[in-house]
């Protein structure tokens, strides 16, 4: 059936809609709304349980899925850092991936280096902050922020209640 909205290839499988020729399984044009219209809309059914929406490979493992929660949740079969499940187009060797259960990563240039489990967070490149003062120290605790320890180009500091109380200055305590 070729129509100004919908065309269906039976010998190919093709299906478009607001197309009249598609060289791709299933296509969706905006074809009225102008841009600020919404091209593609699924909707689930009052009480649905099941998939909201379900991306296969061509074995129908599941790849993708949003819940009727809403809940975006990715395969994990063969994820790592090399492959992460979450990545971007043109550097698909960085991103979020699964390390382990409950051991979420972020993985650059297919290595881990960021990874957090139930006990520990574990950075693999030197974590860098901004200069920081005694009254906002760069690294501080919950419930005393101006309490913890900041540098500059030069010396290091440990603060209590936003004063000095150490300086190690050049390799000399004070």
């Amino acid at each position: 059936t070729n129509t100004p909205f919908i065309y269906l290839a039976t010998s190919t499988d093709l299906v478009g809609i607001g197309a009249t020729s598609t060289d791709v399984k299933f296509y969706v044009q905006n074809t009225g709304g102008g841009v600020a219209s919404t091209t593609f809309r699924i909707d689930g059914i009052v009480g649905q349980t099941g998939q909201l929406l379900v991306i296969a490979s061509s074995s129908g493992s599941s790849i993708f899925h949003v819940s009727s929660t809403g809940q975006i949740l990715a395969s994990t079969t063969l994820d790592s850092a090399t492959t992460p499940a979450y990545s971007f187009i043109g550097d698909d060797n960085s991103g979020f991936f699964q390390n382990a259960a409950d051991n979420p990563g972020i993985t650059t240039a297919g290595v881990l280096r960021f990874d957090i489990d139930a006990t520990d967070i574990v950075f693999t490149p030197r974590m860098r902050g901004p200069a920081g003062s005694a009254a906002a120290p760069t690294y501080s605790f919950s419930g005393g922020t101006g309490t913890g320890i900041y540098g500059d180009s030069i010396d290091l500091f440990l603060c209590e209640n936003g004063n000095c109380m150490i300086n190690l200055d050049n390799g000399t305590l004070r």
